[in-house]
């Protein structure tokens, strides 16, 4: 697993994993941006622990990376 993650690495750092780099940095940024923002939200919305919260909007958050993912093309 983490040759794996080593090798994913590797890749993306030498410009080989995606066709536009900018792109799918783009679409982590859009997904990390927006689910800080939901977690703020939802934190001081709902009167919850801060580690539930967190926990549950990650998973929101993880669950929309693969719509965000869906138009990169890959090399």
């Amino acid at each position: 697993m983490l040759d794996m993650t080593r090798d994913t690495v590797k890749l993306v750092l030498a410009n080989k994993l995606f066709a536009d780099q900018i792109s799918a940095f783009r679409q982590v940024a859009i997904g990390a941006v927006g689910t800080a923002i939901l977690l703020v939200a939802f934190a001081a919305a709902v009167p919850l622990p801060f580690w539930l919260s967190a926990t549950f909007v990650g998973f929101l958050g993880g669950f929309a990376m693969p719509y965000l993912f869906k138009d990169v093309k890959f090399q």
